[in-house]
């Protein structure tokens, strides 16, 4: 059985790619126990070359760095990279940006991209997913099965229009996620007629429900924007 080892080196210790972003409040709900109790569980680690990769644990290990006390580790070398992510995913039910943050690391691009859009745009990472996704599967699966694609100049347009209307009417349904869908699959379905000066002009004219059904909520919209006109309507 492999010895509990313990040590203050910290810059002997690595992150794989695979492990998730730190969650501060994790780290400093643990940093509570840990200064009370102290450290119960060792982080698992593998070693490679002179470094110790974390393959389990790195909310501890982190909390115990920020403690300035001593890590307790073992050293298993079954753990290689690919396992701390099937490890990670049972453990924790990885979210969705998780997988983003894992393929970003991998120098995926696509995901690469999907993170600058986090830290750019004032959305949840599940409105920029829905606004940007150029499948038409949901976001969180084909970004979990590595076949999300982006849609960068619709994307932008739509986070776009909602910000506008938002600004308009002052009314927050324009920022909930069944509404960027919304404005999402119209812009998708009239590539030709849909105009965003016009959306602009009559959809703040009209009150714009969110119902259960996302469909009842893409009909009133279209409904909204065809009010008393003839040509060139939207479906």
């Amino acid at each position: 059985m492999n010895s509990i080892k313990e040590t203050k080196k910290y810059k002997l210790f690595k992150f794989y790619n695979n492990n998730r972003n730190i969650n501060k409040s994790h780290v400093k709900y643990l940093k509570n126990s840990i200064a009370e109790h102290g450290q119960f569980a060792s982080i698992c680690v593998r070693k490679v070359g002179k470094y110790y990769f974390i393959s389990d644990g790195q909310h501890r290990f982190m909390a115990c760095v920020e403690l300035d006390v001593p890590v307790k580790y073992i050293v298993d070398d079954i753990y290689t990279e690919d396992s701390v992510l099937h490890m990670n995913t049972k453990q924790a039910n990885w979210k969705t940006e998780d997988y983003v943050h894992r393929y970003a690391m991998e120098g995926d691009t696509t995901y690469i991209s999907l993170e600058q859009m986090y830290a750019f745009y004032n959305f949840s990472c599940s409105k920029i997913n829905d606004a940007f996704n150029a499948n038409t599967s949901s976001p969180s699966t084909s970004i979990k099965n590595r076949t999300y694609k982006i849609d960068k100049k619709r994307g932008a347009r739509v986070l776009g229009l909602a910000t506008a209307l938002f600004k308009e009417t002052k009314d927050s349904v324009f920022l909930e996620s069944k509404m960027i869908r919304v404005i999402r699959d119209v812009i998708r379905n009239n590539p030709k007629r849909f105009k965003d000066k016009l959306c602009l002009e009559r959809i703040p004219k009209k009150k714009i429900r969110i119902y259960n059904k996302e469909t009842d909520t893409y009909r009133e919209f279209v409904d909204a924007y065809n009010y008393r006109t003839q040509k060139n309507k939207i479906y």
